[in-house]
């Protein structure tokens, strides 16, 4: 019994020391998973949004908004999880971009429900060591940063390093990169950098040392 209860302990503390030392924030998951709709800008179509089926929507896609409501596309991928806002489209529903909280993917680019392009979180995140974790989701922009210009298609984010991305929703392209403050994924790297020049500098200074001392005379 005593073995077992020590076994529990070692493996939680070994948990415990991953996330400490891993720079990693988990936290639970609270998803509330309902469906819900959404119309275009022209006023032509709507999406629909029915992960557990719901037999008042219709499947998840998109439609054209007049009587018959027939189908214009279906999603090649098709999200488990998803609130208004994540899935932004463009003003004809042509293209959209999947601003995804998963642990791997940041974003999926689609045109007319086919994935085009897309960036991991590595991919965006210069200091990956801030991004928050959960059981199955990743904390890696800011919220409050993510902005899209329907005229220009242009999507705009901050990372949680401060790296201000903007991309071009019908090619899924980045037109332009720029760090916002905090030391970003440039500032990381010379930080790196430097830390790893002064440590190596410290030791050939106390080699340096030691050796000198190695070949005083010795007072007679």
């Amino acid at each position: 019994m005593k073995i077992t209860r020590n076994r529990k302990l070692i493996i939680t503390l070994l948990l415990a020391a991953v996330i400490m030392f891993s720079g990693i924030t988990a936290y639970a998951d609270d998803w509330i998973i309902e469906p819900y709709r959404v119309e275009s800008g022209d006023g032509s179509k709507v999406f629909y949004f029915n992960p557990l089926h719901d037999s008042s929507y219709p499947a998840m896609g998109v439609y054209y908004l007049n009587e018959t409501s027939d189908s214009v596309y279906y999603f090649e991928i098709t999200p488990t999880m998803l609130i208004p806002g994540d899935l932004i489209f463009s003003d004809d529903f042509q293209y959209a971009v999947l601003v995804s909280s998963s642990q791997n993917v940041a974003l999926e680019f689609f045109a007319n429900g086919a994935l085009i392009r897309y960036y991991t979180i590595e991919d965006l995140v210069g200091n990956t060591d801030m991004v928050s974790m959960s059981v199955s989701m990743a904390r890696w922009k800011n919220h409050e940063s993510v902005g899209f210009d329907s005229v220009a298609n242009a999507l705009t984010l901050t990372t949680v390093d401060n790296l201000t991305y903007v991309f071009d929703i019908t090619t899924g392209e980045i037109v332009e990169d720029v760090e916002s403050g905090g030391l970003g994924r440039l500032g990381s790297t010379i930080l790196v950098i430097l830390s790893i020049g002064m440590a190596m500098g410290i030791v050939f200074l106390r080699a340096a040392r030691n050796n000198h001392g190695s070949k005083r005379i010795p007072y007679r």
